[in-house]
């Protein structure tokens, strides 16, 4: 009885498996054939393959998009702003070489401030800030040309589009206008008193729209057409080349030892300086200690001698 309960139960396990193959079976004749074009691709016209529709769409638009360039849209109102942390050993040298560059890449100074040193600190450094505005058409080339003035420790560039502001000023400036042209055939035509005046100040808050607006462009024309570029010059002891762990170990272990004698070069100097600074203190510490000493040394000898 036990053996024929088991193959009962695996003729009816098999009988399902059947019939959950035959469903499978019809739902998938039922569906319809996936092709190449439904599946978003085409075939070739020569019949060589298959095109991927999506992947084209794809590549087509990379290359669109590489090949253009920050900066070249003619319609676009773009302020822009960069600033530049320079280093330099030679200060003087490199003020004058930011000024000739700003001159003649035709801009000019909005802001200066520059450090001479402490007269009480010899040690002091001198360093300058500066707000130079350039011609947008040249600011690239400026920015290119800072390393003639120094070492560029470090550059950002950012731009914002005013474009829309731009245009919609534009637009209620043009509406204002010809809102004023009408208020002045009005009051040509105008006999009454009462609506002189009336005229007259709906004359006076157009104008003093439109010259608000008319402002507000030429602000907007002065910052897109000239680009803003922060300028920090610092002024160092000596600039050097970093190695890193990239580097080749012969490079590493020459740079090593060259850093290692000019730091000690370095703190040899400093400590001269320190003595020459505290001389006076020093010779009065050593004098005090060769009196003690000598006091000491009577005293025990004398201690001695009784004893």
């Amino acid at each position: 009885m036990r053996k024929k309960g088991i193959l009962f139960t695996l003729l009816l396990v098999f009988v399902l498996l059947l019939s959950a193959c035959s469903s499978s079976v019809k739902s998938t004749e039922n569906k319809e054939p996936a092709t190449a074009q439904s599946a978003g691709y085409d075939i070739a016209e020569d019949g060589s393959g298959i095109i991927n529709n999506d992947k084209i769409d794809s590549d087509e638009s990379t290359e669109k998009t590489s090949s253009y360039r920050v900066y070249t849209d003619a319609d676009s109102k773009l302020i822009r702003q960069a600033s530049v942390s320079i280093q330099t050993i030679d200060f003087t040298g490199s003020v004058a070489a930011l000024e000739k560059l700003t001159i003649s890449m035709g801009g000019y100074y909005q802001n200066a401030q520059t450090q001479d040193g402490d007269y009480y600190d010899s040690n002091a450094r001198r360093y300058a800030y500066y707000t130079v505005r350039i011609p947008k058409d040249n600011c690239d080339a400026f920015l290119d040309a800072t390393g003639n003035v120094g070492h560029v420790v470090s550059s950002n560039e950012s731009s914002t589009d005013v474009g829309e502001e731009y245009y919609d000023t534009e637009l209620r400036l043009k509406t204002l206008k010809t809102k004023q042209e009408r208020l002045l055939a009005l009051m040509k035509k105008a006999n009454l008193m009462e609506d002189i005046i009336a005229l007259e100040n709906a004359l006076s808050e157009v104008q003093y729209e439109i010259e608000q607006l008319t402002s507000t462009l030429k602000r907007y024309d002065s910052l897109v057409d000239f680009a803003t570029i922060n300028i920090e010059i610092n002024e160092v002891i000596k600039i050097s080349d970093e190695i890193g762990e990239g580097d080749s170990l012969g490079a590493r272990l020459k740079a090593a030892f060259v850093n290692g004698f000019s730091n000690f070069g370095d703190a040899l100097s400093n400590f001269v300086v320190w003595i020459a600074y505290h001389f006076i203190g020093i010779i009065i510490f050593i004098v005090v200690v060769i009196v003690a000493f000598i006091i000491i040394y009577r005293w025990r000898r004398n201690k001695i001698s009784k004893e």
